[in-house]
Protein backbone atom coordinates (compact mmCIF):
# COMPACT_ATOMS: atom_id res chain seq x y z
CA UNK A 1 0.00 0.00 0.00
CA UNK A 2 2.83 2.25 0.68
CA UNK A 3 4.50 1.45 -2.51
CA UNK A 4 1.40 2.67 -4.52
CA UNK A 5 1.52 5.78 -2.21
CA UNK A 6 4.52 6.69 -3.07
CA UNK A 7 4.03 6.21 -7.09
CA UNK A 8 1.23 8.27 -6.46
CA UNK A 9 2.85 10.88 -4.76
CA UNK A 10 5.03 11.53 -7.97
CA UNK A 11 4.43 14.64 -9.51
CA UNK A 12 2.68 14.29 -13.07
CA UNK A 13 1.60 17.86 -13.87
CA UNK A 14 3.77 20.78 -15.34
CA UNK A 15 2.25 23.38 -12.56
CA UNK A 16 3.45 20.80 -9.63
CA UNK A 17 6.88 20.50 -11.15
CA UNK A 18 7.35 23.69 -11.26
CA UNK A 19 6.08 24.09 -7.98
CA UNK A 20 8.23 21.46 -6.40
CA UNK A 21 11.38 21.22 -8.27
CA UNK A 22 13.50 22.48 -5.32
CA UNK A 23 11.62 20.13 -2.65
CA UNK A 24 11.61 17.57 -4.82
CA UNK A 25 15.63 17.53 -5.63
CA UNK A 26 17.38 14.44 -4.33
CA UNK A 27 19.76 15.39 -1.50
CA UNK A 28 22.98 13.61 -0.73
CA UNK A 29 22.65 12.03 2.86
CA UNK A 30 24.97 13.86 5.27
CA UNK A 31 26.67 13.07 8.65
CA UNK A 32 25.77 14.40 11.88
CA UNK A 33 27.48 13.60 14.67
CA UNK A 34 27.32 9.27 14.83
CA UNK A 35 24.20 9.30 12.38
CA UNK A 36 23.58 9.46 8.78
CA UNK A 37 20.82 11.87 7.75
CA UNK A 38 18.62 11.50 4.70
CA UNK A 39 16.90 14.62 3.51
CA UNK A 40 14.25 13.04 1.30
CA UNK A 41 11.13 13.90 -0.53
CA UNK A 42 7.11 12.36 0.23
CA UNK A 43 7.69 9.87 -2.66
CA UNK A 44 11.11 8.71 -1.01
CA UNK A 45 9.92 8.77 1.86
CA UNK A 46 6.90 6.10 1.63
CA UNK A 47 9.33 3.85 -1.29
CA UNK A 48 11.76 3.64 1.69
CA UNK A 49 10.44 0.36 3.91
CA UNK A 50 12.71 0.68 6.85
CA UNK A 51 11.71 3.82 7.27
CA UNK A 52 7.98 3.23 6.67
CA UNK A 53 8.60 0.22 9.26
CA UNK A 54 9.56 2.58 11.78
CA UNK A 55 7.04 4.90 11.34
CA UNK A 56 4.21 2.28 11.06
CA UNK A 57 5.11 0.60 14.47
CA UNK A 58 3.41 3.70 15.91
CA UNK A 59 0.98 4.43 13.04
CA UNK A 60 -1.04 6.66 15.54
CA UNK A 61 1.19 8.80 17.38
CA UNK A 62 3.11 9.04 13.47
CA UNK A 63 -0.63 9.95 12.08
CA UNK A 64 0.51 13.39 10.85
CA UNK A 65 4.25 12.72 8.93
CA UNK A 66 2.40 9.64 7.94
CA UNK A 67 -0.59 11.49 6.62
CA UNK A 68 1.48 14.28 5.25
CA UNK A 69 3.73 12.66 2.96
CA UNK A 70 0.46 10.51 1.59
CA UNK A 71 -0.93 13.92 0.77
CA UNK A 72 2.36 15.49 -0.83
CA UNK A 73 1.10 19.25 -1.30
CA UNK A 74 4.07 20.68 -3.09
CA UNK A 75 2.49 24.22 -1.56
CA UNK A 76 3.54 23.15 1.85
CA UNK A 77 7.52 22.72 0.92
CA UNK A 78 7.73 19.96 3.37
CA UNK A 79 10.71 18.15 4.04
CA UNK A 80 11.58 14.77 5.58
CA UNK A 81 14.21 13.56 7.53
CA UNK A 82 15.20 10.04 8.31
CA UNK A 83 18.33 8.93 10.58
CA UNK A 84 20.08 5.90 10.56
CA UNK A 85 23.21 4.08 13.01
CA UNK A 86 25.25 2.35 11.48
CA UNK A 87 26.64 -0.28 13.15
CA UNK A 88 28.08 -4.01 12.02
CA UNK A 89 25.19 -5.22 11.04
CA UNK A 90 23.51 -2.79 9.15
CA UNK A 91 22.37 0.65 9.05
CA UNK A 92 19.18 0.65 11.43
CA UNK A 93 16.46 3.78 11.29
CA UNK A 94 16.78 5.30 14.90
CA UNK A 95 14.95 8.57 14.17
CA UNK A 96 12.36 10.58 11.72
CA UNK A 97 11.11 13.67 11.41
CA UNK A 98 9.09 16.46 9.10
CA UNK A 99 9.70 20.29 8.81
CA UNK A 100 6.93 21.80 6.72
CA UNK A 101 8.76 25.63 6.43
CA UNK A 102 6.60 28.55 7.32
CA UNK A 103 3.74 26.69 9.49
CA UNK A 104 4.75 23.91 11.92
CA UNK A 105 7.21 23.70 14.04
CA UNK A 106 9.82 20.37 13.61
CA UNK A 107 7.96 17.16 14.39
CA UNK A 108 9.63 14.31 15.51
CA UNK A 109 8.18 10.80 14.85
CA UNK A 110 7.88 8.24 18.07
CA UNK A 111 9.90 6.10 18.64
CA UNK A 112 12.94 8.95 17.63
CA UNK A 113 15.85 8.37 20.64
CA UNK A 114 17.75 10.74 21.93
CA UNK A 115 20.93 10.43 20.28
CA UNK A 116 18.73 10.59 16.74
CA UNK A 117 17.35 14.12 18.44
CA UNK A 118 21.02 15.19 18.94
CA UNK A 119 22.11 14.42 15.65
CA UNK A 120 19.07 16.21 14.12
CA UNK A 121 19.59 19.16 16.02
CA UNK A 122 23.41 19.39 14.54
CA UNK A 123 22.01 18.69 10.81
CA UNK A 124 19.29 21.93 11.56
CA UNK A 125 21.63 23.90 13.46
CA UNK A 126 21.33 26.82 10.68
CA UNK A 127 18.00 26.52 10.01
CA UNK A 128 15.23 28.80 11.45
CA UNK A 129 12.51 27.12 13.39
CA UNK A 130 9.65 27.95 14.88
CA UNK A 131 10.05 24.92 17.72
CA UNK A 132 10.19 20.96 18.46
CA UNK A 133 7.37 18.32 18.64
CA UNK A 134 8.58 14.61 19.39
CA UNK A 135 8.49 12.26 22.18
CA UNK A 136 9.23 13.74 25.38
CA UNK A 137 12.96 13.07 25.99
CA UNK A 138 14.06 13.25 22.67
CA UNK A 139 11.95 16.64 21.98
CA UNK A 140 13.64 18.05 25.71
CA UNK A 141 17.15 17.01 24.26
CA UNK A 142 16.55 18.53 21.14
CA UNK A 143 15.57 21.93 22.66
CA UNK A 144 18.59 21.34 25.19
CA UNK A 145 20.96 21.28 22.59
CA UNK A 146 19.66 24.10 20.57
CA UNK A 147 19.45 26.46 23.55
CA UNK A 148 23.49 25.26 24.03
CA UNK A 149 24.07 25.99 20.69
CA UNK A 150 22.33 30.20 21.43
CA UNK A 151 20.76 30.01 17.68
CA UNK A 152 17.34 31.86 19.07
CA UNK A 153 16.81 34.53 20.50
CA UNK A 154 15.68 32.89 23.33
CA UNK A 155 16.14 29.26 25.38
CA UNK A 156 12.50 27.59 24.09
CA UNK A 157 10.06 26.53 26.90
CA UNK A 158 8.07 23.31 27.16
CA UNK A 159 4.04 23.51 26.08
CA UNK A 160 1.81 21.14 25.93
CA UNK A 161 2.13 17.50 26.22
CA UNK A 162 -0.43 15.48 24.03
CA UNK A 163 -1.30 11.86 24.84
CA UNK A 164 -1.69 9.38 21.96
CA UNK A 165 -4.85 7.46 23.00
CA UNK A 166 -6.43 4.34 21.04
CA UNK A 167 -9.30 2.31 20.56
CA UNK A 168 -10.10 -0.80 18.40
CA UNK A 169 -14.21 -1.82 18.07
CA UNK A 170 -13.83 -4.51 21.08
CA UNK A 171 -12.64 -1.91 23.10
CA UNK A 172 -15.12 1.27 22.52
CA UNK A 173 -17.99 2.24 24.44
CA UNK A 174 -20.63 3.53 22.12
CA UNK A 175 -23.24 5.94 23.00
CA UNK A 176 -26.89 4.19 22.19
CA UNK A 177 -28.62 5.01 18.71
CA UNK A 178 -31.46 7.40 20.69
CA UNK A 179 -27.58 9.83 22.35
CA UNK A 180 -26.76 10.23 19.02
CA UNK A 181 -29.16 11.03 16.97
CA UNK A 182 -28.96 14.84 16.80
CA UNK A 183 -25.47 14.26 15.38
CA UNK A 184 -24.76 15.61 11.91
CA UNK A 185 -21.77 16.26 10.09
CA UNK A 186 -21.27 19.62 8.33
CA UNK A 187 -21.60 20.45 4.58
CA UNK A 188 -18.99 21.75 2.64
CA UNK A 189 -21.22 23.16 -0.06
CA UNK A 190 -23.04 25.10 2.57
CA UNK A 191 -22.17 28.53 3.37
CA UNK A 192 -23.87 28.76 6.88
CA UNK A 193 -22.18 25.27 7.67
CA UNK A 194 -19.03 26.48 6.87
CA UNK A 195 -19.34 30.12 8.92
CA UNK A 196 -20.74 27.56 12.20
CA UNK A 197 -17.42 25.25 11.61
CA UNK A 198 -15.52 28.64 11.08
CA UNK A 199 -16.93 29.99 14.77
CA UNK A 200 -16.37 26.63 16.64
CA UNK A 201 -12.73 26.65 15.35
CA UNK A 202 -11.97 30.06 16.81
CA UNK A 203 -13.66 29.12 19.67
CA UNK A 204 -11.65 25.92 20.20
CA UNK A 205 -8.39 27.43 19.60
CA UNK A 206 -9.23 30.07 21.98
CA UNK A 207 -9.56 27.42 24.61
CA UNK A 208 -6.42 25.58 23.50
CA UNK A 209 -4.21 28.94 23.18
CA UNK A 210 -3.77 28.21 19.68
CA UNK A 211 -3.40 30.30 17.00
CA UNK A 212 -7.10 30.89 15.19
CA UNK A 213 -7.68 28.19 12.74
CA UNK A 214 -11.26 28.50 11.29
CA UNK A 215 -10.52 29.83 8.24
CA UNK A 216 -7.97 26.62 7.88
CA UNK A 217 -10.80 24.12 8.93
CA UNK A 218 -13.61 25.38 6.49
CA UNK A 219 -11.44 25.61 3.66
CA UNK A 220 -10.65 21.68 4.50
CA UNK A 221 -14.38 21.00 4.54
CA UNK A 222 -15.39 22.89 1.49
CA UNK A 223 -12.30 20.70 -0.11
CA UNK A 224 -13.80 17.49 1.22
CA UNK A 225 -9.93 17.52 2.89
CA UNK A 226 -11.90 16.16 6.65
CA UNK A 227 -15.08 15.85 7.56
CA UNK A 228 -16.71 17.67 10.78
CA UNK A 229 -19.38 16.57 12.88
CA UNK A 230 -21.55 18.55 15.13
CA UNK A 231 -23.73 17.62 18.10
CA UNK A 232 -27.19 19.53 18.55
CA UNK A 233 -29.69 20.20 21.31
CA UNK A 234 -32.74 18.57 20.96
CA UNK A 235 -36.09 20.18 21.99
CA UNK A 236 -36.64 18.32 25.33
CA UNK A 237 -32.60 19.47 26.30
CA UNK A 238 -33.08 23.32 25.36
CA UNK A 239 -35.64 25.64 24.16
CA UNK A 240 -33.87 26.75 20.79
CA UNK A 241 -33.40 23.40 19.25
CA UNK A 242 -30.43 22.32 16.97
CA UNK A 243 -28.27 24.65 19.50
CA UNK A 244 -24.47 22.80 18.56
CA UNK A 245 -23.50 21.71 21.66
CA UNK A 246 -20.05 19.56 20.72
CA UNK A 247 -17.58 19.30 18.06
CA UNK A 248 -15.46 16.54 16.67
CA UNK A 249 -13.76 15.40 13.71
CA UNK A 250 -12.35 12.89 11.43
CA UNK A 251 -9.40 15.40 9.63
CA UNK A 252 -6.76 12.79 9.24
CA UNK A 253 -6.25 8.84 8.06
CA UNK A 254 -3.56 6.33 8.26
CA UNK A 255 -3.94 3.52 6.40
CA UNK A 256 -5.46 1.32 9.25
CA UNK A 257 -6.33 4.22 11.45
CA UNK A 258 -8.84 6.79 11.70
CA UNK A 259 -7.63 10.08 13.91
CA UNK A 260 -10.30 11.97 15.72
CA UNK A 261 -9.18 15.45 16.08
CA UNK A 262 -11.03 18.93 17.12
CA UNK A 263 -13.15 17.57 20.13
CA UNK A 264 -14.64 20.46 21.41
CA UNK A 265 -17.67 21.73 23.82
CA UNK A 266 -18.73 25.35 24.19
CA UNK A 267 -18.60 26.19 27.87
CA UNK A 268 -22.39 25.87 28.50
CA UNK A 269 -22.78 22.57 27.72
CA UNK A 270 -19.83 20.61 29.71
CA UNK A 271 -19.93 18.22 32.25
CA UNK A 272 -23.40 16.89 30.70
CA UNK A 273 -21.95 14.11 28.03
CA UNK A 274 -21.81 16.28 24.76
CA UNK A 275 -18.39 15.26 23.95
CA UNK A 276 -18.79 11.97 24.71
CA UNK A 277 -21.42 11.29 22.38
CA UNK A 278 -20.00 13.23 19.85
CA UNK A 279 -16.87 11.12 19.86
CA UNK A 280 -18.79 8.25 20.04
CA UNK A 281 -20.21 8.97 16.60
CA UNK A 282 -17.22 9.93 14.93
CA UNK A 283 -15.26 6.57 16.19
CA UNK A 284 -18.80 4.60 15.06
CA UNK A 285 -18.32 5.88 11.41
CA UNK A 286 -14.42 5.38 11.32
CA UNK A 287 -14.22 1.84 12.68
CA UNK A 288 -16.39 0.93 9.74
CA UNK A 289 -13.72 1.39 7.39
CA UNK A 290 -10.43 1.22 10.01
CA UNK A 291 -8.90 -1.18 12.30
CA UNK A 292 -8.69 0.93 15.45
CA UNK A 293 -9.30 5.04 16.38
CA UNK A 294 -6.82 7.16 17.78
CA UNK A 295 -7.16 10.38 19.16
CA UNK A 296 -4.61 12.94 21.64
CA UNK A 297 -5.42 14.89 24.51
CA UNK A 298 -3.48 17.51 26.96
CA UNK A 299 -2.01 15.80 29.19
CA UNK A 300 -2.56 17.82 32.09
CA UNK A 301 -6.22 18.15 31.64
CA UNK A 302 -8.20 15.45 33.93
CA UNK A 303 -11.21 15.90 32.32
CA UNK A 304 -10.36 14.51 28.82
CA UNK A 305 -8.44 12.11 29.75
CA UNK A 306 -10.77 10.65 31.93
CA UNK A 307 -13.66 10.89 29.20
CA UNK A 308 -11.08 8.62 26.44
CA UNK A 309 -10.14 6.13 29.47
CA UNK A 310 -13.70 5.75 30.27
CA UNK A 311 -14.97 5.63 26.14
CA UNK A 312 -12.67 2.45 26.12
CA UNK A 313 -9.30 4.48 24.74
CA UNK A 314 -5.89 3.24 25.78
CA UNK A 315 -2.63 5.68 26.05
CA UNK A 316 0.32 4.69 23.63
CA UNK A 317 2.24 7.70 23.51
CA UNK A 318 3.17 11.37 24.73
CA UNK A 319 4.43 14.08 22.68
CA UNK A 320 5.90 17.32 24.48
CA UNK A 321 5.97 20.68 22.44
CA UNK A 322 9.38 23.25 23.28
CA UNK A 323 8.39 26.67 20.80
CA UNK A 324 10.47 30.02 21.63
CA UNK A 325 8.48 32.06 24.69
CA UNK A 326 5.51 33.89 23.57
CA UNK A 327 5.82 37.50 22.55
CA UNK A 328 3.24 39.71 21.53
CA UNK A 329 5.00 41.40 19.11
CA UNK A 330 6.09 38.38 17.33
CA UNK A 331 2.37 37.30 14.95
CA UNK A 332 4.07 33.51 15.02
CA UNK A 333 3.63 33.33 18.99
Amino acid sequence: KFLESARAAEITTTEGASTCLHHARRRQPKRAGTMRVEDVTAGELLANEDAMAFLTVWEASNNVIIGWARRNDPKMKTRFLVLYEDSSSGAKVCGAAMLTEEFFPLLMAVPTTTEAAVALEEYLSETPLLGANGPEAAAATFAAKRAARGRDPAAWVPEVALVCYEATPESFCFATPKETEAARWLDGDADADLDLLKALIDDFSVAVDQRPSGDMAARRLKDKAGKFLVLETTSDEDKDKGTVCALAASARTTPRYGIITSVFTPDTWRRQGCARRAVSAVAKHLLQEKERVALFADQDKAGPNQLYLSLGFSPVSTMQAWKPPKNEKDPLC
